[in-house]
């Protein structure tokens, strides 16, 4: 069983979620999105980036830091193109 692309509208939302994107890639490995978030922890914060396969949806790549950066999200990149993988 292959993935297939899914539909990439917003929860409550007629406009895709797609910036400066004219259409979604047919492909995996063409268009990689990252994105960073705060996870609380006891009294403090830790900051998870995370690459994903635009086509799969699925996480290419992932990092943990202490420190909201773009070293990060080059951390979590770095993670996946060390597995051998291809760049798009």
């Amino acid at each position: 069983m292959t993935a297939s692309p899914r539909s990439a509208i917003a929860p409550n939302s007629r406009h895709p979620i797609w910036c400066g994107v004219a259409s979604l890639p047919r492909t995996p490995n063409v268009l990689w999105m990252a994105d960073m978030t705060d996870v609380p922890i006891w009294a403090s914060f830790i900051f998870l980036a995370v690459v994903v396969d635009a086509w799969s949806r699925c996480a290419v790549g992932w990092a943990i830091g202490e420190r909201m950066t773009a070293e990060l999200v080059l951390a979590a990149l770095n993670m996946h193109s060390n597995s051998g993988a291809r760049l798009p």
